[in-house]
């Protein structure tokens, strides 16, 4: 038997929705974390515990523990100061795996510099793997 994991995500937009929902649902215990009550709302089922907070604020953040966790992905949208500043935060708490969602490759440096240890490019990280995943669907697009 698989043994559970434990994880945060902060940051419940589509794609931080759906990474909170696909751990959960194979099992793991996860924190979903967001400053929109609504999305939070909507989590709720798909996790171990939902909770409203500012992730930006160090304090709050200490408070839940997450340095225990195996990992805790940041998905914070397009406004790349918050995504770094929560990854420094969390760097400082003692988090060991902060797995942080980039825009691009200069606010992946930063997040490097400031203790996110593995960037997740979504788009680019599915294009690379996508050709290999479906290979008639590509050479079917070619003649539509």
């Amino acid at each position: 038997m698989k043994k559970m994991k434990r994880f945060a995500v902060i940051g419940l937009g589509k794609f931080g929705f759906f990474v909170a929902k696909s751990l959960y649902e194979d099992g793991n215990e996860v924190i979903a974390i967001d400053v929109d009550r609504n999305r939070v709302q909507a989590i709720k089922e798909f996790c171990s515990e939902a909770i409203v907070m500012d992730a930006t604020e160090n304090e709050p953040l200490k408070s839940l523990g997450l340095e225990v966790m195996d990992g805790v992905i940041v998905s914070t949208g397009i406004n790349i100061s918050i995504s770094i500043l929560i990854s420094f935060h969390l760097h400082e708490i003692g988090v060991k795996k902060i797995l942080t969602k980039a825009l691009d490759e200069d606010h992946a440096k930063i997040l490097s510099k400031v203790g996110a240890t593995e960037i997740i490019h979504p788009e680019k990280d599915m294009a690379v793997g996508w050709p290999e995943a479906c290979p008639g669907l590509i050479f079917w697009t070619l003649f539509l």
